[in-house]
């Protein structure tokens, strides 16, 4: 059965949930009860293997509500154990793997309709972690739980990091989540880890895209320009990655 919370239908998901005003659920919002926090339990709990120290979700939309998650998963204990790991990419490698693998889902979205979306989602995790995550901090004795262990802070409730440095660094990444999280690494994951990543996941989308430029079509060449001018400035704002660097990016694949 569809679930009564608008962001979960895949009709308003992919390319767009970001776009779409009523997806994104503050702190303060009426789905904060308990009838809520049960619903959403029984649907992600059956994925979870619930004696893990950590019980992960992994949705894109998960960007827009995580004031609301948080509030939500805190009710009735002292404190929200939720935690947001935001994981970033170049917003034109998004856009393409989107219309790669969202068939018929996305099929009627340009390349710059999901840059847009991308950018939305950013631009209110942006702005949650400013104006809600941080005026919250984890409490004390967890920190200083951390630090017994030999641990880095975890009062942090938030942390960003993007796939190209997970990509570049994925030892030093790992390392970096896991201390924030209060959690030991094994060093045999992080060898899997460093032996199985992928080192470069944008290359394929920017040849593709770099191609369309090299062929120099007016369409293409407007389009870009398009691109740059509407969102590059924005892009800037809220993640490390520069529209206007791309035609410098295509020099160096040719």
């Amino acid at each position: 059965p569809e679930s009564f919370l608008a962001w979960t239908h895949l009709r308003e998901g992919v390319g767009r949930f970001a776009l779409n005003p009523d997806h994104h659920l503050s702190e303060v919002s009426p789905l904060v009860h308990e009838g809520s926090q049960v619903q959403l339990l029984n649907q992600w709990g059956i994925f979870w293997d619930v004696r893990r120290p950590v019980l992960m979700e992994k949705s894109p939309s998960n960007l827009v509500i995580a004031p609301f998650l948080h509030r939500l998963w805190g009710l009735g204990l002292d404190r929200s154990p939720a935690r947001f790991l935001f994981v970033q990419r170049h917003p034109i490698a998004v856009a393409l793997a989107t219309l790669r693998a969202g068939g018929e889902t996305a099929d009627d979205l340009s390349v710059a309709d999901l840059v847009e979306n991308w950018l939305a989602a950013e631009e209110r995790r942006a702005e949650d972690e400013r104006r809600y995550f941080g005026a919250q901090q984890a409490p004390e004795d967890e920190v200083a739980a951390g630090a017994q262990r030999g641990l880095g802070s975890a009062r942090a409730l938030t942390l960003t990091v993007t796939l190209e440095e997970v990509c570049r660094e994925p030892a030093r990444i790992l390392r970096e989540i896991l201390d924030w999280l209060g959690l030991q690494p094994e060093e045999s994951a992080l060898r899997a880890l460093e032996s199985s990543v992928q080192r470069d996941p944008n290359e394929k989308y920017f040849r593709a895209y770099c191609k369309g430029l090299a062929a120099k079509t007016s369409m293409a060449i407007q389009e870009h320009a398009d691109l740059v001018s509407r969102f590059a400035d924005r892009v800037r704002a809220v993640a490390p990655y520069d529209l206007r660097a791309v035609e410098e990016l295509c020099q160096s694949l040719a």
